[in-house]
């Protein structure tokens, strides 16, 4: 998935964007990148305040100050964006943006998942996470098959593990 992006960082000169960043485990590989190509990582995630609407499988909240601690070595590159993907003040800050990679990893519902993808259309290239994970809580592949229907494969959609990439 690093790769992935660091080629689009490489080939197109927006940010990156992150839906949902959780402790921050995968934003601070992305702020390295960020760094070493002179980006920011835009992270939109709730943290702690959207917890209510998570599935209880979810386990604990993931609380702000701990992606914090986790991402401080180039918290410089850093904009972060405490709201939920689904509220139009996501989409604003997506259509506002100049994307070359969209990482989308946040509720994995299958309506969720269509709204981060409609949202982060722009990017040059989105990967999507758990792309091989289908249970009650993760519809992700559902909804990738929904997107194509949707799109009629305007994209190419490729499927790499875990991951999907969309160019």
């Amino acid at each position: 998935m690093l790769k992935e992006c660091e080629d689009a960082l490489l080939k197109h000169p927006g940010n990156i964007v992150e839906i949902g960043a959780g402790l921050g485990e995968t934003t601070k590989h992305l702020l390295k990148l960020a760094h070493k190509y002179d980006r920011k990582v835009i992270v939109i995630d709730p943290f702690e305040h959207g917890w209510n609407e998570m599935p209880e499988s979810y386990g604990k909240p993931y609380p702000l100050e701990g992606f914090h601690q986790n991402v401080k070595e180039h918290k410089d590159r850093l904009v972060i964006h405490q709201i939920n993907s689904l509220s139009c003040e996501a989409e604003i800050v997506c259509e506002n943006e100049n994307i070359a990679f969209a990482f989308i990893d946040g509720l994995q519902y299958k309506g969720a998942v269509l709204n981060d993808l409609y949202i982060a259309y722009g990017a040059y290239v989105i990967c999507i996470d758990d792309a091989d994970r289908l249970t009650p809580q993760s519809q992700v592949p559902l909804a990738l098959e929904r997107y194509n229907e949707l799109t009629k494969s305007k994209r190419e959609l490729t499927i790499k593990g875990r991951w999907a990439f969309i160019k």
